[in-house]
């Protein structure tokens, strides 16, 4: 309660500060004259969505929740404040690439991304990189590369906004942002974020602090200087799941009994940058970047129970893991008119990483300590054809003195070449109406990723490996208002290391928009053994703006529909492991379910907040996503309102 009272006092403050009547006469409009446009994007092709736009209205939670909305996404999920997995066209949530602001931002030691980690009310956009050429921009990232963009709001006036959601199981969540214009050139935004559970099963509490502050100095419109500072501090337990019992609906009771009582964890994040922007060359779209970064991790793991795999029982014993990144990134383009009608834009770059490791128990050996890339792009438009090809290299090292380095299998220095090209045409019917081809292909290179895994097996060789991804596809649009996309992709990696199981699909998207109606369906199909065959993700709603512009109305269905995993193995099932964050081979349990669930939520834009009620589940279905996790916490009209949500603006 003195938490919710401090950030109100706060808020109050800022609009008391805001409501100035002598505007400084040096702020000329528009304000931002200085700043260096698109600084913070990877790519100049690349699709970006605003969250406030689309998901805003049915009230996404967190990162995960909102990709899970996207086609060719599908989320493993651990409850409401789990570390929820992002997987992407049968790519594993380690081989998916998070950046904020341009900034990589996984975890360097398990792989992956704990979605935890940002608040929802930071994002403003998400770009979403072409899988194609998605390892181009960072490590670790075959599969997909996703591009957080937060706000960073630059108003002549200081601006502050509070974002307070309660949700089932005493979820509280609020987040306050404030920013402070110091004059033309300088500007500062700070926040903060507290969000605790208590968790609808045993061990499964959660609570989070997150901070972050940025100062922003736009010395010119050619020069721009940006210093962050994340921080965040998050603990959980971790149940690894319920017990198996062949009486399903016994699942469904809170009282349920959890596989591990015991375990849990405290991470606590550091991260720090300084990015350098600029414009140096005659053509504005020209662009140079050099970011240095450093990332500080420290997880502390506690555990004192066995948890039990088919008919044998396994035990993760406490660990703590420190693990330090310190890197740097350096980008430049050079954009060339070549004629009225075709451009060629060059990027070339580089990235430093250097890691260092310090912990008790892994079980992982896939680290290195240092590594250097270099890369290249080459783009070429001509009218409505697009080309690209790309190539990248690395050179890794690893440490000999990290646990479980094995001289006999491992060698202490590597390189390996990444290459790729996609091009894309866009047959124009008329100003407004076209038809899309596109498509791509690349080849990347692993090398010596084995995984020690629980059962104390080696899975993987020594050798070089080597991955295609393709995909092909068509898209048809008219004015923005009614698209239709789809496409065929193949993926030569597998999601489990140890298994030689490639996965093929086509994913399918329908949009429509309308003065008064909204609407779009996705429809994932894969054939791989580690995801639904079939996944449909839809969302209707209805729209419109009432009395005098004043109310913004929004309320709708938001549906999901995935059928049961098909697994050819039999008697085989890849549970998780919390501890480690991995996937690992047991005993298959008899579980298999398609999943149905639908959300009702109403939204409104009153003034300057924004207020969304969810009723979440409404037929009270009851399915997993992930082993013996429930996709969803329960619902159903006589359950109440599943979440409150309000987002205020304070201006001026």
């Amino acid at each position: 309660m003195r938490i919710l009272l401090f950030l109100l006092l706060l808020i109050t403050e800022s609009k008391i500060f805001s409501q100035s009547v002598f505007p400084d006469s040096s702020y000329v409009i528009p304000f931002d004259t200085n700043k260096v446009k698109d600084s913070n994007f990877l790519s100049n092709s690349s699709d970006t969505f605003r969250y406030d736009s689309l998901y805003i209205w049915n009230d996404k939670r967190n990162l995960s929740e909102i990709m899970n909305e996207r086609s060719g996404y599908f989320i493993n999920n651990f409850g409401l404040g789990g570390r929820n997995l992002i997987n992407f066209n049968g790519y594993a949530p380690s081989d998916i690439g998070i950046f904020r602001d341009g900034i990589q931002i996984n975890d360097i030691l398990f792989g992956g991304f704990d979605v935890q980690e940002i608040s929802v009310n930071e994002i403003e956009k998400i770009e979403e990189i072409s899988s194609v050429s998605s390892f181009f921009y960072g490590q670790n990232a075959p599969g997909k590369s996703l591009n957080i963009i937060t706000k960073d709001v630059f108003r002549t006036k200081p601006f502050s906004q509070f974002r307070y959601s309660q949700d089932r199981f005493n979820s509280l969540d609020a987040d306050v942002v404030f920013n402070l214009p110091f004059s033309k050139k300088l500007n500062w935004i700070a926040g903060l974020t507290k969000h605790s559970i208590d968790g609808r099963y045993e061990n499964s509490e959660f609570d989070a602090w997150r901070a972050r502050t940025r100062l922003s100095y736009y010395l010119s419109p050619k020069v721009n200087l940006k210093a962050d500072f994340n921080f965040s501090k998050i603990s959980r337990g971790l149940n690894e799941g319920l017990k198996y019992s062949t009486n399903k609906d016994s699942l469904a009771e809170k009282t349920a009994s959890v596989n591990n009582i015991s375990s849990g964890e405290t991470i606590e994040n550091y991260f720090y940058n300084i990015a350098f922007s600029g414009r140096f060359f005659k053509n504005k779209n020209s662009l140079t970047k050099l970011t240095f970064y450093s990332n500080n991790t420290i997880r502390d793991y506690t555990n004192s129970d066995t948890i039990t795999v088919g008919n044998n029982r396994y035990f993760s014993p406490s660990a703590k893991y420190h693990y330090i990144q310190y890197a740097a990134d350096l980008s430049q383009n050079l954009h060339y008119r070549l004629s009225r009608k075709s451009t060629l834009e060059f990027l070339f770059g580089g990235n430093v990483y250097l890691n260092y490791y310090n912990y008790d128990n892994f079980y992982h050996n896939d680290l290195y300590s240092e590594i250097y890339s270099f890369k290249f792009k080459s783009d070429f438009k001509y009218e409505n054809l697009f080309l690209s090809a790309f190539i990248k290299a690395n050179a890794l090292k690893k440490d000999e003195s990290l646990p479980f380095y094995n001289s006999s299998l491992d060698k202490n220095n590597y390189t390996n070449i990444n290459m790729g090209a996609e091009a894309s045409y866009k047959f124009k019917f008329s100003k407004n109406k076209y038809l899309n081809f596109f498509g791509g292909m690349n080849n990347i290179n692993y090398q010596n990723e084995w995984t020690l895994v629980n059962t104390g097996t080696f899975a993987g060789t020594n050798s070089k490996k080597t991955y295609q991804y393709l995909e092909s596809g068509i898209e048809f649009n008219i004015k923005d208002k009614f698209s239709l996309k789809s496409y065929y992709f193949f993926n030569g990696k597998e999601f489990i290391l140890s298994q030689s199981i490639p996965s093929e699909g086509v994913n399918s998207s329908l949009n429509y928009y309308s003065s008064f109606i909204d609407a779009y369906i996705n429809h994932n199909y894969i054939n791989s053994e580690f995801f639904p065959r079939h996944f449909v993700k839809s969302d209707i709603s209805y729209h419109n703006i009432l009395f005098n512009n004043k109310l913004r109305l929004r309320t709708g269905f938001n549906i999901k529909y995935f059928s049961a995993p098909e697994n050819s193995s039999g008697n085989v099932y890849y549970e998780y492991s919390q501890s480690n964050y991995s996937f690992y081979h047991a005993v298959r349990r008899d579980v298999k379910m398609s999943g149905f669930q639908t959300d009702f939520y109403v939204g409104a834009r009153i003034g300057h907040a924004n207020i969304n009620l969810t009723i979440a589940n409404i037929f009270n279905t009851f399915y997993y996503d992930t082993l013996l996790y429930p996709a969803d916490d329960l619902g159903g009209f006589l359950n109440s309102i599943s979440r409150f949500t309000i987002v205020w603006d304070f201006l001026n």
